[in-house]
């Protein structure tokens, strides 16, 4: 077996083997972050992308896209940890719907 077949070989080896990796959504209790700029950073390091953030009525909120869905966190700037977690409404399928009426 030539040199190239083998390498080809393990290359499609490791593609069959490679395991799948699933990007589990934030829980509460996650600790994020203790300001708006740890959180977008903690929060786009772990691979969510980060569409919102915000602070408001001494919370930390951030609207983040985690497997297809938008999900609104409320985060303690005290302690860094996600207080909740909420599936957050797509404002762009309500105006859609809107025109049409």
């Amino acid at each position: 077996m030539t040199l190239m077949k083998k390498a080809l070989l393990a290359a499609s080896a490791g593609v069959l083997v490679a395991p799948v990796v699933a990007l589990a959504a934030p829980t509460v209790g996650d600790s994020v972050g203790t300001s708006l700029e740890e959180v977008m950073n903690n929060l786009t390091n772990s691979g969510y992308e980060v569409r919102e953030i915000e602070a408001e009525d001494d919370e930390l909120e951030a609207v983040v896209l985690a497997d297809g869905q938008l999900l609104e966190l409320e985060i303690s700037p005290e302690t860094g940890m996600i207080l909740s977690v909420e599936l957050e409404e797509d404002d762009d399928e309500d105006d859609d719907d809107d025109m049409g009426n």
